[in-house]
């Protein structure tokens, strides 16, 4: 996070329409995995009016995150007047590949590539929508990885009209990621 203080002197709204100038000319150089910059303006009264806190005796924590974070956070910003909602703590699911770089080589299939393939693999898409004289609903692609071993089937490269999936060289396993940050 980075805070930039302005003169009581200088237009808060200037002062912000400067910054996001000026972010904007090194944002093309960020890397992909950086997330689009958000520039606020700090006023005392965005200062949070309620804090909440989940625990459980009988679930884990990662389920208790999951709750937190897909249920009650979205309900909360749904709220009308909910300006933001800030996830702080708890756990999170974590998918790792541990590649083996003696099997790749042979199979002359890069990190690069595997990258590419588990992005391209892992994502849901909207896939357009069903009209009838009543309603509209959309559909989406579900394409998700949800248990690790589903990372298996993932094509990464075509050599001599083979694939070459992931059995061959990754483990993938999961584990638990705390977060560490205040914010995703």
């Amino acid at each position: 996070m980075v805070v930039a203080e302005f003169d009581l002197s200088v237009d808060p709204a200037l002062a912000a329409q400067d910054v996001r100038e000026k972010v904007a000319v090194v944002k093309v150089a960020f890397r992909k995995e950086v997330k689009e910059p958000r520039i606020t303006r700090f006023n005392p009264d965005d200062l949070p009016i309620m804090s909440l806190a989940l625990r459980s005796d009988s679930r884990p924590l990662r389920d208790v995150t999951t709750l937190a974070d897909q249920v009650i956070k979205r309900r909360i910003e749904n709220a009308r007047g909910v300006g933001q909602t800030t996830l702080v703590g708890g756990v999170k699911r974590e998918i790792q590949i541990f590649l083996k770089p003696a099997e790749m080589e042979s199979l002359g299939v890069g990190v690069d590539q595997i990258i590419a393939a588990v992005r391209s693999e892992n994502l849901e898409l909207p896939a357009g929508a069903i009209t009838t004289l009543e309603s509209e609903t959309l559909v989406q692609v579900q394409g998700r990885i949800a248990r690790p071993d589903q990372f298996n089937r993932i094509i990464v490269a075509r050599r001599g009209g083979q694939r070459c999936t992931c059995p061959k060289w990754p483990t993938p396993s999961t584990a638990r990621r705390r977060r560490k940050a205040r914010r995703w």
